[in-house]
């Protein structure tokens, strides 16, 4: 699973953030989308992408058919006593299952000021995998963090006369 093109389910979709990349960097990707409005917007965005009705503890695919599995901002809905068997009977022998979730960095008060308003899920609450680990099916489990910039940038208020 080196520089090679990778045969890869992106489970929990969405509209397809990941899997536009996963695409560009010229993966075989099977999109997995169990809400049909998310599913229409993901085919929009990704077009010719491999789009399947489905779920983390129903994956319309059969026994060994990825090398990877990712599952990005979607790995708290699944009801993980099921969806872990379900995830580990997709993967290839040495298959790698790909848990990803990105965070705003409240250590700018811009940012925590908006965290206040809106909310923010952070990493800590999944730091330690433990349904992963206590699954028994993944074997090494690591625990990777990079840093991104996305900048946000305040809008200034308008008022209307």
């Amino acid at each position: 699973m080196g520089d090679e093109p990778c045969d890869v389910v992106d489970l929990g979709a969405g509209t397809g953030k990941l899997t536009r990349v996963l695409v560009a960097l010229g993966h075989r990707v099977t999109a997995v989308e169990p809400l049909d409005e998310m599913r229409a917007q993901l085919q929009a965005a990704v077009p010719g992408v491999h789009v399947v009705s489905g779920s983390a503890e129903e994956i319309p695919l059969p026994d060994g058919s990825a090398d990877v599995v990712t599952c990005a901002q979607s790995f708290h809905w699944f009801e993980h006593d099921v969806a872990l068997p379900e995830l580990a009977r997709v993967l290839r022998p040495g298959g790698r299952l790909a848990l990803v979730w990105n965070v705003r960095d409240d250590r700018d008060p811009w940012t925590a000021r908006l965290s206040a308003i809106i909310g923010n899920e952070t990493v800590r609450d999944w730091e330690d995998f433990p349904a992963v680990l206590e699954a028994g099916l993944f074997d090494p489990v690591e625990n990777s963090r990079s840093e991104r910039a996305d900048p946000l940038r305040p809008v200034e208020r308008i008022e209307s006369h």
